[in-house]
C-alpha cells in the first residue's frame, strides 16, 4: 500500500489579535488496485473470473467496458461479441480506501466473433 504523510502547521488569530499555532499530521492511505483474471481470447460468449488482490481498499468498482459494472470484490462477468470483428474490452478496477482515495488497474479482454452469429 502506498502511504502519504502530510505535516500541516497552522496559525490561528482571533478578533483580539491573539495567536495560537499547532501542527497536525494527516495520514492518507492510497490503495493499490491489482487483479488477475482467467481471460483468454475466445469466441463469444466469454465468461471471465476476476480475482481481486488489491491492498488497502475497503470498496471496489469494476467497469467491464461493455456498459456493465459491479461493486463485488471478485466478480464473474460474461462478455459478448455480436459483430464481425474482434472486440477488446477495457476492464477497469477502481480500489477505494476508507478515506475515499482511489487507485485504478486495467486489463483488456479479447472476444472474437462467434462464427454462428455472423453467418447470415
Amino acid at each position: 500500500m502506498v502511504k502519504g504523510y502530510y505535516d500541516l502547521k497552522f496559525t490561528v488569530t482571533d478578533d483580539n489579535g491573539c495567536q495560537g499555532s499547532d501542527s497536525i499530521i494527516l495520514f492518507n492511505d492510497i490503495p493499490n488496485a491489482v487483479f488477475a483474471s482467467d481471460a483468454e481470447p475466445k469466441c463469444s460468449p466469454v465468461t471471465v473470473h476476476f480475482t481481486n488482490t488489491s491492498e488497502g481498499a475497503v470498496g471496489y468498482h469494476w467497469d467491464f467496458g461493455d456498459g456493465d459494472t459491479s461493486d463485488a470484490e471478485d466478480p464473474v462477468h460474461t462478455f459478448y461479441n455480436t459483430s464481425s470483428s474482434v472486440v477488446h474490452y477495457n476492464v477497469v478496477l477502481t480500489a477505494i480506501s476508507r478515506n475515499g482515495c482511489r487507485h485504478q488497474a486495467n486489463e483488456y479482454v479479447t472476444v472474437y466473433p462467434n462464427p454462428a452469429s455472423v453467418i447470415s
